[in-house]
């Protein structure tokens, strides 16, 4: 059996392999006092670690956003790209991808949907 920290480096290579520009671990630990149906064990009993996946926006994006009245300004390419379309469907597909590898590797996952943040949990210090 590899041991956690090993592993970790695993998955954190993989996610960004896979276009990810962050990816973080959190112990189940960490969401001990979260309000029922917000703890990963409310959906997935075995979980011993979350995943978190970020993938950021281009910086033109975010550096032409503003008032379309004025000159070089619009909200157009962030709507599109960064407001819930485009970001989110990267991230399920790379929190999925992330998933079926873990499972390959022997391990429980669950990928959530996207919501701006990303989450992957999986128990992934035990098989």
């Amino acid at each position: 059996m590899k041991d956690g920290a090993k592993v970790t480096k695993e998955v954190e290579t993989f996610v960004l392999d896979q276009g990810a520009d962050l990816v973080g671990f959190a112990s189940i630990d960490r969401f001990r006092n979260a309000p029922d149906g917000y703890r990963p064990q409310d959906y997935m009993r075995d979980a011993a670690v979350v995943i978190s996946i970020a993938v950021g926006l281009a910086r033109g994006i975010c550096n032409i956003w503003g008032d379309y009245t004025k000159p070089g300004k619009t909200i157009g390419p962030y709507m599109f790209f960064g407001g819930g379309q485009l970001i989110n469907l990267e991230l399920g597909r790379i929190a999925n991808r992330t998933a079926k590898w873990l499972e390959q590797q022997k391990f429980n996952s669950l990928p959530t949907c996207g919501r701006g943040v990303h989450l992957s949990m999986a128990r992934i210090t035990s098989r």
